[in-house]
């Protein structure tokens, strides 16, 4: 089994589902192609009133990635 640990990416969270940026979101579409586990330890901004779903994607498409929550940036 093939791991991989990201860093330092902020993850933002409303309602439990997690959301990235674009352009990190294209990076991990392409990661999960080579790993079996992707762990994602981050800072997470959690807000109701964030407007992420459609300023950011999600990644709950993403079966192999696990979201490992740091204190928000």
């Amino acid at each position: 089994m093939s791991s991989i640990l990201i860093h330092a990416w902020v993850v933002f969270k409303k309602n439990d589902q997690y959301y990235l940026p674009y352009s990190h979101w294209v990076y991990l579409c392409e990661i999960v192609k080579y790993y079996d586990e992707v762990i994602l330890l981050s800072p997470t901004l959690s807000s109701d009133c964030l407007d992420v779903e459609n300023s950011y994607l999600g990644i709950g498409c993403f079966s192999v990635v696990s979201v490992y929550e740091l204190p928000g940036a």
